[in-house]
């Protein structure tokens, strides 16, 4: 509904000009997992930072040639409106199904194939210009420098808006806002507002006998995290699936591990999912995308469905 305002209409229209290809393609390395200002060094990459802040994207710092995210409405607006479209691949396959008399979409399967769809470059080049240091080791060292989430999450929201939206007759919400929710800081109640990463909605089918209304598959990424975020996220996927309606006789959580080398040459997987009969079933180790070796970076998909 936001981009459907004149302003934001205006800018997602602009942004998506063959022209302004290349500058949203800078800004995806260099800007999706940045969170303040950043500077920014070489003739090229300036002029495209120009462009992006005379566009409100991007604002300046006050540092000479620094600039930052105008706000964080305006980057979900380019990550959900403006990337998927200047950057449209997606798997050639058809969408995968479950072979459990339901015939509803497989997640583990979708979230495998999306995985092998991602851009290496912008893998690539976030490990360095938007990253983040990882809380647990990698590759049995401290302080590795990883890829943010944002970086992972607008990947994954670009393949999902160009495979399950397009060919799918699905619709994808990032940041899905939950609730609120007031907590007591000092003499002062602040109102904390409560988001999950990405969630999926099924197909509205004319046929059925009911009516789907509720979304179908809540996703929480995590990248780099120790135990204790871990479980954090853990929680808050099963929350949040109970928030937004997820029907709790087809709930279950359920754990995808994709661990990739810097290169994104090999990334492997390993999953363990619960099925509507509560019975947990372990996905062996799986190579899903060569060759090339060395330091591996962890990544943790949960998701709810």
């Amino acid at each position: 509904a936001v981009a459907q305002y004149t302003t934001f209409e205006t800018l997602i229209e602009t942004l998506r000009q063959p022209g302004a290809k290349e500058a949203i393609q800078y800004f995806q390395t260099a800007f999706v997992g940045s969170i303040g200002p950043r500077e920014v060094f070489t003739p090229t990459s300036l002029s495209y930072a120009r462009f992006l802040a005379a566009e409100g994207v991007l604002y300046p710092g006050k540092k000479e040639n620094t600039f930052k995210i105008s706000s964080p409405l305006v980057l979900s607006l380019i990550i959900l409106q403006v990337i998927p479209f200047v950057f449209p691949s997606a798997p050639k396959m058809g969408i995968p199904r479950r072979n459990d008399g339901l015939h509803v979409m497989d997640t583990l399967q979708v979230l495998k194939e999306c995985v092998c769809a991602f851009d290496k470059d912008t893998i690539r080049a976030a490990r360095i210009q938007s990253f983040k240091i990882a809380e647990t080791k990698v590759a049995g060292r401290l302080g590795v420098m990883v890829p943010r989430e944002t970086v992972y999450d607008a990947e994954l929201n670009r393949i999902l808006m160009n495979w399950l939206v397009v060919h799918g007759n699905f619709q994808i919400a990032g940041q899905w806002y939950t609730n609120t929710k007031e907590c007591l800081v000092g003499q002062r109640r602040k109102v904390k507002n409560r988001y999950c990463d990405l969630v999926i909605t099924p197909e509205f089918d004319s046929t059925a006998s009911i009516t789907i209304r509720h979304p179908g598959v809540l996703l929480e990424l995590i990248a780099s995290a120790d135990e204790k975020n871990l479980e954090e996220h853990f929680e808050r996927a099963q929350k949040y699936g109970k928030m937004i309606g997820i029907n709790e006789k087809l709930a279950g959580l359920n754990v995808v591990h994709f661990w990739h080398d810097r290169t994104f040459d090999n990334v492997d997987m390993i999953a363990r999912c619960l099925d509507t009969n509560g019975t947990v079933s372990d996905i062996k180790p799986e190579r899903i995308v060569r060759p090339s070796v060395l330091h591996s970076i962890r990544n943790f998909f949960s998701y709810y469905t």
